[in-house]
Formats: C-alpha cells, structure tokens, sequence
C-alpha cells in the first residue's frame, strides 16, 4: 500500500514541477507518514476501502509541505558584523544553497559592484540573461560561483537567481571596496 502512495506522490510531484523546487522520495516518503498520523491536518483525510488518498489530499499535504518548508529556511548573510536578511528564490538552486548552509566564505572583490567565491559545491544551473542587476542580489554564475551584489547596473551577462537580500540599507558601506568574508546562515 505504502508504495503505491509514494508512486502517486512521485508522478505528482515530476508532473507539477514540485520535483524542481528541490522534492524527493524522502519528501514522499515524510508527507505519507504525516498523512498516516493526520498530522497538523484539522479534517479527516479521503482514504478509500484500498487505503490509497485522494488526490485532492496529496495536492493539500504536498501545498502545505512546500510552504513548511520555505517558511522555514530564513537564511541570513552577516558581513563585517552586520546581519542582512535573505529571501529565496523559488528554483532548485535556492533549494540546493540553503542545503549547504550554514557556511563561511572568503568572497572576493570584483567590478567594484560585486563579491564572488567559486565553491567546491556544483549547483543545478538554469542560467537566464537577466538584463539588470539589482544591489543584493545573491546569483550563481555558471554552476559553482556565487555572486553577492552590492550595486544596481545593468548587464549582458546569464545568471540563476538564489534571492535576494530583503534589507540592502547600509550594504555597499558594509561590504566596502576589498574582499569579505560572508556568514551565511539559516
């Protein structure tokens, strides 16, 4: 029985592109399990005689999984003693950097408009031209450099969105004209 809840749960999650946001068997796997107990759940699921739930309830468990657990990652960059707030994007790679976190890095200066460090760690790129740059915004350029921008310009260049620092006040001064070592947090 179980396996056929984890099989309905894995063409659901590859068909609508949950799979993408960073969902796996695991998730699968913990989503029954909270089904199984009903837990945070204020109705009885849809079960029927074969023990199989609905759809209509793997779409609501999934939903309230996915909200759990981006509302859950508050990451966070403190540099120079100042903390600056993050918020993800929705992308596998925002998931993937997250996963790596808590981490310090030796970020260095470049174009007088950003830090970068090339990590050990190959992230999943969907690198995009973005046209305009906005100052703190976190990317990846190519699939293991991280890029944290301190300045708004506009460029030819393709990245994949990790977020964005929510409270950029103060953030060109923070980071100041050399290179950084960056706290990034969860």
């Amino acid at each position: 029985m179980k396996k056929i809840i984890i099989t309905i749960f894995a063409v659901f999650m590859c068909t609508t592109n949950i799979y993408a946001a960073g969902f796996d068997l695991l998730d699968a796997i913990a989503v029954l399990n909270m089904a199984e107990k009903q837990h945070d759940y204020d109705e009885r699921l849809d079960i029927n005689d074969d023990g199989i739930i609905s759809f209509e309830d793997c779409v609501m468990i999934l939903k309230k999984l996915f909200v759990s657990r981006s509302e859950s990652v508050k990451p966070a960059v403190t540099i120079n003693g100042k903390t600056f707030d993050i918020e993800l994007s929705d992308t596998k790679v925002a998931v993937e950097f997250a996963d790596i976190l808590p981490q310090t890095f030796n970020m260095s200066e470049l174009n007088g408009n950003e830090k970068y460090i090339y990590t050990d760690t190959e992230f999943t790129s969907a690198a995009q031209k973005v046209s305009h740059i906005n100052a703190g915004d976190i990317m990846l350029y190519g699939n293991n450099c991280i890029v944290l921008f301190y300045k708004s310009f506009d460029t030819p260049y393709s990245y994949t969105t990790i977020g964005h620092i929510t409270n950029t006040d103060g953030l060109e001064e923070t980071v100041g004209k050399g290179d950084i070592t960056a706290v990034f947090s969860q």
